[in-house]
């Protein structure tokens, strides 16, 4: 009887010992991740001096509006989306634009951040999104050529007022029936000639199988080429486009220079240009 109790008597020990120790892990790693969280804060500061001081930028958006244009809230997010964007919008367009150009659904300037340290699109880029506390935040930063829109044409522009239009991820929450009326509409406020290039979310999306898509959804898009997943949040609905459909959308339209499927991230991307029947 007595080993018996001295045997338990080790055990609890053992145990007590394993707690304990398990104990000074946590409050070392709860330690670490303050430090971490501290350092990440610092960094987020200097960085945001840096952008803001050698590309005569934007400061950081709030939270709320850079959740608004991503499912992610971090800086670190907010900054890459924006050079990944500014970057192919340089590529397309170049780093000198003679004519107006504008940014269709510019949400709270995450591309915009990093074209402010080239002149010509100081001086030339047009923004407008639906978000109106993005518009109103970027209009407080002293961004003059921003406006919000509605969610269906017409956009706040004259005919022909831009040389070029560029668009992420904003025809991926519109419904496919309503792209067609937005083709129109950005052909009207294209000069003849002008240059578009536009995001959409197709085939690549419904044959990944990591993404919860319905059966339902699925089967619309085999069956009629787009399907519609309203999703919660500040325009989060997802719109899916096979690659025929946009064809058709835009027929009459444009001319497709481009066509990539999963040229941008996960996204379709294509380059079009105005169509206008030549005059007798």
């Amino acid at each position: 009887m007595i080993k018996d109790t001295l045997n338990n008597s080790n055990e609890l020990d053992v145990r007590q010992y394993k707690i304990s120790k398990l104990k000074r892990k946590l409050e070392s790693a709860e330690k670490n991740r303050e430090n971490l969280e501290i350092q990440i804060g610092q960094l987020t500061k200097i960085i945001n001096v840096l952008i803001k001081r050698h590309y005569k930028s934007l400061d950081l958006p709030p939270e709320n509006l850079r959740l608004n244009v991503g499912t992610k809230t971090t800086a670190s997010n907010f900054w890459m989306q924006g050079i990944n964007s500014s970057s192919r919008v340089l590529e397309i367009f170049g780093e000198k634009v003679s004519e107006p150009i504008l940014d269709w659904g510019c949400g709270s300037g995450r591309t915009l951040l990093w074209l402010l340290c080239y002149e010509e699109y100081r001086h030339r880029y047009y923004g407008c999104d639906v978000d109106r506390l993005a518009i109103e935040w970027l209009k407080s930063s002293g961004i003059n050529n921003v406006q919000v829109c509605n969610d269906n044409p017409p956009l706040p522009y004259n005919d022909k007022k831009f040389g070029s239009i560029f668009s992420f991820s904003v025809l991926t929450h519109i419904h496919p029936t309503k792209h067609r009326e937005w083709y129109i509409e950005l052909h009207r406020i294209l000069q003849p000639g002008g240059l578009a290039y536009l995001t959409t979310q197709g085939n690549l999306v419904i044959q990944n199988t990591n993404h919860n898509i319905p059966e339902l959804a699925r089967a619309e898009f085999e069956l009629q080429g787009y399907t519609y997943i309203q999703n919660e949040g500040h325009y989060k609905d997802a719109a899916l486009v096979s690659q025929d459909y946009t064809r058709k959308m835009l027929d009459g339209l444009f001319v497709i220079e481009d066509y990539q499927e999963g040229g941008y991230l996960n996204m379709d991307t294509f380059r079009i240009r105005r169509f206008d029947q030549p005059t007798s």
